[in-house]
């Protein structure tokens, strides 16, 4: 991962306050792999195919091939130019063939994972990928402000997304750990992450609190921030029999092959004497 952070923003208009979207972070399929599971994931995009409200957001590592590592030793060796043609064709093939299995969602963008490659004209698989699907290229982090509207009145949610660093959590404490880290670093709502396979979403359980000038009264008035943790799940098996996996090889724990869901809308609330739209968040564990 090269480091790129990428902050955007997504219009999101809802036709009423009864209106909702389904946000899916989707990554770590390791597409290619003996042990992904494709019974499972065909399982999930039936389960989505035609849901009009479903954005998604990819969390990298779509594929398997070509880890870090891998790319920084192919960088200090060198290859000649015939041989990084072949090695490109090769890896396009696998890109051609992950845009299809997503081609039915709508995306909000992509990000990158560890599991990359760079093409010779600077390119990279996942930032094709985002072109042969018609969608943001996200970098390593981004940063996404949602400006959500209804009947005129708007409202902000911010969102942000880093692929994960480090190796597999082997505790669910771990997991947790990184993604509680990373709020010293942004101020958000919605910390989301993939990385280390695990799946799930819950609310954070402290609100920070801050204080605002009533604009009314010109008191101070103390303010909660409520914020949800999110680790984006995969499609990668753990024990295949007779398969050999870094999962065994390091004796990780097996993960529910599982995507969370974030169902977010809208709501009026009365603040300072002035009608406002607040979002409103509800997350999801479905059944592996």
């Amino acid at each position: 991962m090269d480091g790129l952070f990428v902050p955007i923003t997504n219009s999101i208009a809802f036709r009423s306050l009864s209106d909702t979207r389904t946000i899916l972070h989707l990554g770590d399929l390791h597409y290619g792999h003996p042990g992904f599971c494709a019974t499972r994931w065909d399982r999930i995009k039936a389960k989505y195919r035609g849901r009009k409200d479903l954005l998604c957001i990819g969390m990298g590592d779509y594929w398997d091939f070509s880890r870090w590592s891998d790319r920084q030793s192919l960088r200090r060796s060198g290859v000649g130019s015939s041989a990084q043609d072949w090695m490109d064709e090769k890896v396009m093939d696998d890109v051609k063939a992950v845009a299809d299995e997503l081609s039915q969602f709508k995306w909000i963008g992509l990000l990158e994972g560890n599991h990359d490659w760079d093409f010779q004209d600077g390119s990279t698989a996942t930032s094709r990928l985002a072109d042969l699907l018609s969608t943001r290229y996200l970098g390593t982090c981004c940063y996404i402000c949602h400006q959500m509207e209804c009947q005129g009145s708007r409202t902000t949610l911010t969102h942000v997304c880093h692929h994960g660093i480090g190796g597999g959590a082997r505790t669910i404490g771990a997991s947790i750990n990184s993604l509680e880290h990373w709020t010293k670093a942004f101020r958000a709502t919605i910390y989301a992450m993939g990385h280390d396979h695990s799946s799930f979403v819950l609310p954070c359980t402290y609100t920070p609190l801050f204080g605002r000038i009533n604009a009314k009264t010109h008191e101070v008035d103390i303010v909660e921030h409520e914020s949800w943790f999110l680790r984006s799940g995969s499609m990668l098996r753990g024990y295949v029999p007779n398969e050999r996996s870094y999962i065994a090889t390091k004796a990780l724990p097996a993960r529910r092959l599982a995507y969370p869901e974030l169902r977010i809308g809208i709501q009026r609330m009365k603040e300072d004497g002035v009608r406002r739209l607040k979002a409103t968040i509800e997350g999801m564990n479905p059944a592996s």
